[in-house]
């Protein structure tokens, strides 16, 4: 992958040896007055926050699904799940009159010194407060969680050190949204689509927590797969199936698998992206209830697996 080209002033191309003639030509863009890229550079998730960066004042800093970017959760790829760019989300002093311009969009906030820590020469919000904000800042209850889940896989942060941060920040503006999604984050999430996937069988399907990416092994300790989802008592799997699980490899793996887990007595449901959606969620809901009232009329059949965290 090409690696993003720090934007450059004007005044400091020119200092380079840049004549005024090349930055006016087809060489180089311009995001914004006075600040240039080569024109071949990528738009990236990461070209895009440095470039926005270049119209931080002193004081402000990256934040949002940008700050989470840059604290390595690639996950945030400031793109909705329907694959729209989410604007960068810049945090600058209340006293700052910066307007909003397209992708870009300013928070005016005063952020304390520990709230503010420096990636790549950047500032940029603690993954704490990159967590609050981002939920706060969501209006969908599930796309909260999601974004908790998401910042937990990849090890930025965890609801432990949130809600610790929420102690001494409780006053910020729709802080209140944060504990719920708090209290529905789960370790272990490998997708995105994982965790609409076990809110729609918690919440629409009103059923227990699911085991979430444990190990299934046979009796004698042997590896059978990792679900998705599993609920342990009456043996269902939900398994979500996105794009990457198309190609003919990653399917002929997911078969045998799939048979592998099944011939243990195992009840497969599977899903894709249109099953998670608002449109889909009952049909879905219905289906895992199906499935689960079927596995627990088998529940005291002798079992040749168990899992494993």
């Amino acid at each position: 992958m090409q690696s993003p080209e720090t934007p450059r002033t004007t005044a400091a191309l020119l200092a380079a040896g840049v004549t005024p003639g090349r930055l006016r030509g087809p060489a180089y863009r311009s995001p914004f007055r006075n600040v240039h890229v080569p024109a071949d550079t990528p738009l990236t998730p990461r070209q895009r926050v440095l470039e926005a960066s270049m119209l931080l004042p002193p004081g402000g800093a990256v934040g949002g699904w940008a700050a989470a970017h840059l604290l390595g959760a690639r996950s945030f790829d400031g793109r909705t799940s329907g694959g729209r760019p989410v604007d960068v989300l810049l945090c600058v002093p209340r006293s700052s009159r910066l307007a909003d311009r397209p992708g870009i969009r300013f928070v005016r906030t005063d952020l304390r010194d520990d709230e503010v820590v420096t990636v790549d020469g950047l500032p940029v919000t603690r993954a704490e407060r990159t967590a609050v904000d981002l939920v706060r800042r969501h209006p969908d209850d599930r796309e909260r969680v999601v974004a908790v889940d998401a910042l937990w896989a990849e090890d930025i942060t965890d609801p432990v050190r949130v809600e610790a941060y929420l102690a001494t920040r409780s006053r910020l503006r729709d802080s209140a949204r944060a504990p719920p999604a708090l209290a529905h984050a789960r370790p272990g999430v490998r997708s995105r689509q994982e965790t609409r996937l076990r809110l729609v069988w918690t919440l629409d399907a009103g059923l227990p927590d699911p085991l979430v990416n444990h190990r299934v092994v046979d009796v004698e300790g042997r590896h059978l797969g990792r679900p998705d989802l599993l609920d342990e008592e009456s043996g269902v799997v939900g398994e979500f199936d996105g794009s990457s699980h198309l190609g003919l490899a990653t399917a002929t793996v997911d078969h045998v698998r799939q048979e592998g887990l099944e011939a243990h007595g195992l009840l497969f449901c599977r899903f894709t992206g249109l099953d998670v959606l608002p449109t889909g969620r009952f049909r879905t809901a219905w289906r895992i209830r199906q499935a689960r009232e079927r596995g627990l009329r088998r529940a005291h059949e002798p079992r040749s697996w168990h899992a494993l965290p």
